[in-house]
Formats: C-alpha cells, structure tokens, sequence
C-alpha cells in the first residue's frame, strides 16, 4: 500500500491472488508478475522517480496501469484484459501489449516500437486520444467498440486491422497494410506523411465522413495494395503516385493526385468526386476507367502532356468541363465523354465507339482512331461548347462518323472537305455533308468579266478583196485596239494633182472620211 522501492531484478508469483501497489513503484531494476488468473494493479505511478527496467506482466485477469509508467521496456501477455488509465507509459525500449487496451485517458505511449497486438478502444465513445510516440505495430482493430478520439503515430505503422475515430487521424511515418483495413474518421482528416503500401496486397479503405484525405507519399510503389476505396472527403489529395488492384472512390470532393495512377486489377479506376485533377498518367491495365462528376459545375483536369490507358474503356459522366490530356487509348472499349473538352493536340484511339459531347482544340491537331466503331462528336444547330472546334482533324479508322463543328474556322460542307482520311463518302459525315472534296468555290478571286469578247480582227486586205483567210485573223484583239492602222493614202500622181486642186469640194473632210470608211466597211 506504500511506496515500493525495487533493490534488484524481482519476480512476483501468487497463484491466482491480486498483486497491487497503491503507491509509487521506484528501482531502476527488472519487475516480472505472474499473477495466474489474478488482476494486478498500479495505482501510483511508477518510474517516476528512477525509471524500472524491463518491466512484465503475465495475468489472465484484469491489468490495470492507473498511473504514469516509466521503464525500459513493458509487455503484457494475451489472456484477461488490459486498462491503460494513467495517461502515459514511456519506454526506453519496445512496449508490448497482448490484451486489447482501453484508454481510460488521453494516452501517449512511447517507445522504440508500440505494439498493440489486440488492438485498443476509448472508454466512452470520442472522448480518450491515442498517441504513439515512436513505431506503431495494430494487429487488430483500434475503435472497433468505441471509436477513439484521434491517433497520432510519430514514426511508422503496420496497420493488421480498422481504425475508427471521431477526430484526426495522423501518421507521419510510412504506413503498411498487413490486414485489410478500414481508416475512419467521423469527423476530422486522415493524414498520411509518408507512403503507403501492402506487402500482402491487402484492401484499404479511406473514409472521411466530414474532413480531408492527404497522403504525402507513394500509395503501393513498393509493394501494391490489393483494393484502395476511398470515400467522402472534402478533399482527397495524393502528392505521390497511386498503384492499386482496384481505385474507387465514391461521395468525394476535390480530389488531386500529384503522380500515376495504376489499376492493375480487373476493377480499374472507379471514381466520383466533385472535381478530378491528375497530374501525370492514368492506366486501368485490365479494367475500365470511368469518372463521375457529382457536381454539375465540376470539372476534370488531366496534366495536357500525360496518356490515359485502358484496357475495356474511358467513360466520363455529368460536369461542366474536361481538360483532356494528350492522348486516351483503349484496347477495345468506348471513349466517351458527357462534359465538354478542351486540347491541346489530341489523339484518342480505341476499337469501339468515340462520343464526345462537344471538343475545343481550336489550334490543335486532333487524331481520332475508332476502329470499327463510330465517332459521335457534336450536336447539330449547337453551340461552340457542344461542337468540334480543331485546327486540323485527321481520322485513321472508323466505321461511321457524324460529326458537327469547324475545322480550321470553317463550318459547313468546307469542314467536311478538310478531313484528312482515306474515309470518304456516307456514312462519314460532317455536319451532315459526306466528307470528300467539295464543288463549292470558298473564294473568288477575279470578278472583271468582259461584256462582250471580241473573237478576233480580220486584217485589212480583205476590206477590199472581201476574202477572209486564215492568215487574216489576229489572235491579239487589245492589240488592234491599241495600234489601229485602217488606210494609208499613198502620193498623188502629178497628172491628176491639179485636177484634184481645182475641185476641192471632192477632198473629204475628216468627218467625211469616217463616214465613206464606215460604208466601205
């Protein structure tokens, strides 16, 4: 009932009775109990004055540290139960609990490694915290019965169970998945400082029913997750790159993901948020890629340089707007997207049908590939949101096409002739005109047009001889308009000269002149 002073390493042995110190527990010296089915409890505080040494606990009753612990090293055994009231047990070394724990107060456990091998609960619903001061081994659940409030782990994590709390959840250290597991947070953030993987390929789900998601680091870089669900979060962001089996998320906020995405499984990526940001690739190896957009303001935005890969489709749902990266490719699959997009240079490819509510890529070259599938891009008599708008479009394959827009700022039936493919003819359509050359002048160059063309000139010779030869005509006709010779006079005989001079009303006035050559004419 005092205060106990330990002298040396000490065995404590009853057979099946209680051991208990009701008082202060001091000796920089080793304690072991072995109560049988009997409880042990400390009520004072112990170490606090001269740390113990390894200090160990064997009970299949009821274990009760009610105090401050401070030792070496601390274990219990797996049999009877285990209540940590004193609010802080610090080690030197490991700590080791077999029992499943229940906080009795806010609790910080420290040492070099924190070993809950059966887990832990709060005594009331929300109202004890956890932390670990150190490395952090749960091979079950923690919360299961009654949520804690929060969890802080300082170093790193091996999560063997589910961790229900209503605040935070906070682990700075990197995190593995040794048994499929649940983090819950009912009312605050889950936090990741470092990586996440899962030596065993075990499931995870996220689950922030009112707070953040964040993760710093790589999500099954090293070693994959078998599934990664997450669910709710105001915001959901990775820093890092994300490999799982299966991704899904449902009732998400904004959600960001700083590196790859990586669905190797079957079950591909399966996401619903608000808005979507990737900042590198997206690849479904054996599955679909589908993205819903809870919100129609929402919007999709994929780093412009990065590819998208599936192997059974891309499908996107609901939002006001797609920023689209440089290239989608399906095996075999549909491409399509209800929100409309925008591009730089573009090249979706598939074997199946591409429909796309509306694409702005004004100028961008933009490549479609459907295989024996349909292009479905546009809609009639819309607007530039729900158009195809690209500077150029080329089409490889396809075994329909209705397409409704502009290419290179022309609408129309001249759209329709600026597609390069060797696809010509219905059933490829451009607003509604067969793609091939068109018969429609786009520009007039000269609009000068003679009234009335003069074939040709005849020469003069056949004024008099009323012969037209061949040789008469002249191809040039401004020419004989420019250099007219009509009739040269020749001199004068001197033996009719006089007679001309006496009778001057004979010579012809120019006016005259005109007259007489246009009779002769």
């Amino acid at each position: 009932t005092g205060a106990a002073q330990l002298g040396g390493a000490t065995t404590v042995t009853t057979n099946g009775g209680q051991v208990s110190f009701g008082s202060t527990l001091d000796g920089a010296r080793d304690l072991t109990i072995n109560a049988g089915a009997g409880g042990v409890n400390f009520s004072g505080a112990v170490g606090t004055t001269t740390r113990l040494g390894a200090l160990a606990v064997t009970s299949s009753g009821a274990t009760r540290l009610g105090s401050s612990v401070r030792a070496a090293s601390l274990s219990t055994d797996a049999a009877g139960s285990l209540s940590l009231d004193g609010g802080s047990v610090d080690a030197s070394g490991a700590q080791t609990y077999g029992e499943r724990a229940v906080l009795g107060a806010n609790t910080i456990l420290t040492g070099t490694t924190v070993t809950l091998s059966a887990g832990a609960d709060a005594s009331a619903a929300g109202a004890q915290a956890l932390t670990v001061t150190g490395n952090a081994s749960f091979g079950a659940a923690l919360g299961a019965n009654q949520p804690l409030n929060a969890l802080n782990v300082t170093g790193t994590s091996s999560l063997g169970g589910s961790v229900t709390t209503t605040g935070d959840q906070a682990y700075s250290g990197a995190v593995a998945i040794t048994g499929d597991a649940t983090l819950r947070s009912l009312a605050g953030a889950l936090v990741f400082g470092s990586t996440i993987d899962s030596p065993a390929a075990r499931a995870l789900t996220l689950r922030a029913d009112a707070g953040t998601i964040e993760v710093a680091g790589d999500v099954g870089a090293t070693s994959a997750l078998g599934a990664l669900a997450l669910r709710g979060g105001t915001t959901t962001s990775f820093g890092a790159s994300v490999t799982a089996d299966q991704i899904t998320q449902s009732d998400g906020g904004s959600t960001q993901v700083g590196g790859a995405v990586l669905a190797t499984g079957a079950g591909g990526v399966q996401l619903s948020a608000r808005d979507l940001q990737f900042a590198s690739s997206v690849s479904a190896q054996a599955g679909d890629i589908t993205l819903a957009l809870s919100d129609n303001s929402g919007t999709i935005r994929f780093e412009p340089s990065s590819t998208v890969r599936a192997a059974t489709g891309f499908v996107q749902t609901a939002g006001a707007e797609i920023a689209m990266p440089a290239a989608i490719e399906v095996v075999r699959g549909p491409i399509s997207m209800q929100a409309p997009a925008s591009s730089g240079n573009l090249t979706l490819s598939t074997d199946g049908l591409i429909s796309l509510a509306g694409l702005d890529a004004a100028q961008s070259v933009v490549i479609l590939n459907a295989g024996s599938g349909a292009l479905k891009i546009g809609t009639a008599n819309s607007g530039a949101a729900l158009s195809l708008v690209v500077g150029k479009l080329q089409v490889g394959t396809a075994g329909s096409a209705s397409l409704y827009g502009s290419i290179g700022g022309q609408g129309g039936a001249i759209a329709a002739s600026r597609i390069t493919s060797s696809l010509v003819g219905a059933p490829y359509f451009m607003n509604d005109k067969p793609w091939g050359p068109t018969d429609i002048i786009a520009t007039i160059t000269a609009t000068t047009v003679p009234t009335s063309v003069v074939a040709s000139t005849p020469g003069l010779s056949s004024l008099f001889t009323g012969v037209l030869s061949r040789g008469d005509l002249i191809p040039n006709a401004i020419q004989a308009y420019r250099s007219p010779a009509l009739l040269t006079i020749a001199p004068l005989p001197m033996s009719i000269a006089p007679i001309l001079r006496a009778v001057p009303a004979f010579v012809p006035t120019p006016s005259r002149e005109r007259e007489d050559l246009d009779k002769d004419r």
